[in-house]
């Protein structure tokens, strides 16, 4: 099913019907749900593969542009880190995250955008120096890998700080977009 599920996503433009792509991520994920319940890996972590991964790139990046507020900032959030994983797998010919060996890539830096932006190899001058943001109250410096739990919990950001960490977001959107499929 797995492999019909990709074929098919190897026959659809993602620029031209992301709908579609998204829909295809929808039932990839369903099936990895049933996988999971058949064998349970006993790590905690749902394990995805490439074509999973950019499908959810896709879908988020699609959703994010036709919402606003924190959602629209939280699925821009997941949307790069789910690219990134993605081109990561295919750059080392990896099939799915459970064969990446630095189990820290999915655990404590597993939402950490800059150490996955390293790890890619994506060009500094590209993207400039990852932001950090200050909480609107109390003022705490955060690094960007504990923005998506700032906007989960609708918790306020200096709003300077978030225009800036949500342009860099989009850069590097763009930056995926234009990698993910070499």
């Amino acid at each position: 099913m797995a492999h019909i599920l990709d074929y098919t996503e190897s026959l659809i433009d993602p620029a031209e019907k992301p709908e579609d792509i998204a829909s295809l991520y929808n039932l990839k994920n369903q099936l990895v749900r049933l996988k999971g319940q058949k064998s349970r890996r006993g790590d905690g972590k749902i394990h995805v593969g490439v074509s999973q991964l950019r499908q959810a790139f896709n879908a988020h990046l699609v959703s994010a542009q036709r919402t606003q507020g924190i959602s629209k900032r939280l699925l821009l959030f997941y949307a790069v880190e789910c690219g990134l994983k993605s081109i990561f797998l295919r750059q080392r010919n990896l099939r799915t995250t459970n064969d990446i060996e630095d189990r820290t890539l999915l655990s404590e830096d597993g939402h950490n955008l800059a150490r996955w932006i390293n790890e890619v190899g994506v060009p500094e001058k590209e993207l400039g120096e990852p932001p950090f943001f200050h909480l609107a109250k109390g003022g705490a410096n955060l690094d960007t890998e504990k923005a998506h739990q700032v906007w989960r919990h609708g918790v306020g950001m200096n709003s300077r700080d978030e225009r800036l960490l949500v342009e860099w977001l989009e850069k590097i959107c763009d930056w995926i977009k234009e990698n993910i499929n070499r």
